[in-house]
């Protein structure tokens, strides 16, 4: 339905040319001074799937990405996003507070977190902090999400990439300045089970959209078959892991 109309008496426009509103026009004007009066909203997804119908095997879950996975939409998001279409796997894009990948169950947050790492971005986390950081973010989110010391929380690592393929001169990975042996990284990889985290490897990106596809799926049957608990909301969560870590 249109919200512009030419005017019938024209003699007022140089041009020649007078619009006006149409009733539904008024209506929509009337529904945006309304939202401008109530002042900024909270912004919606940058990036979703293009779809008004979704598989059954999906059909209980969403799975959220954070807008700066793969490094953000001028890099390699979107190409993740497409992948992600093509699996035709229900997503959204925004920021994310802890992990890069979280899944929803209709408004509620699923007990599954998983942080993607590729094999060079790990060597450089554990130069600069980031990779303890991370995990106690990670373990602390594990027992806010899975009703405390029960930790009944997934938390995983997807580690992309062959340890080998990155070596580089002076049989460093990633970069010589960052000091860490290939050895050193799948050292790291390998302490991951110990301290509580599952581990998916891939070698490439596709590979890796195709594991979360996995996950989706999985926490989907969860729900059907009632083996999933998901009872607090994103922001429930936030305000919880607040009051435990004054940083987030």
């Amino acid at each position: 339905e249109q919200l512009l109309k030419e005017r019938r008496r024209k003699g007022r426009s140089e041009s020649g040319v007078v619009f006006e509103l149409t009733d539904k026009g008024r209506e929509m004007a009337r529904t945006l001074k309304k939202m401008l009066e109530a002042g900024p909203v909270e912004h919606g997804p940058l990036r979703q799937l293009a779809a008004t119908e979704v598989s059954e095997v999906y059909k209980h879950v969403t799975m959220s990405v954070d807008f700066r996975e793969g490094g953000g939409g001028r890099h390699n998001l979107h190409k993740m996003c497409n992948h992600l279409e093509t699996l035709c796997v229900p997503y959204v894009v925004r920021e994310l507070k802890i992990a890069d990948y979280v899944f929803f169950v209709d408004n509620k947050l699923a007990p599954y977190l998983i942080e993607r790492k590729s094999i060079e971005d790990i060597a450089n986390s554990i130069v600069d902090g980031r990779w303890e950081r991370q995990q106690r973010n990670m373990r602390m989110a594990q027992y806010v999400l899975g009703g405390g010391s029960a930790r009944k929380c997934h938390i995983g690592y997807l580690i992309e990439g062959d340890t080998s393929r990155q070596v580089v001169h002076g049989g460093k990975v990633g970069r010589a300045s960052w000091g860490q042996s290939e050895q050193d990284v799948e050292d790291a990889i390998s302490s991951l089970p110990k301290l509580g985290f599952f581990v998916i490897r891939t070698k490439s990106m596709m590979g890796s959209m195709q594991k979360l596809a996995k996950v989706a799926e999985d926490v989907s049957w969860r729900k059907e078959n009632g083996s999933l608990d998901a009872t607090i909301t994103y922001e429930e969560f936030l305000t919880t892991m607040r009051g435990c870590d004054k940083r987030l």
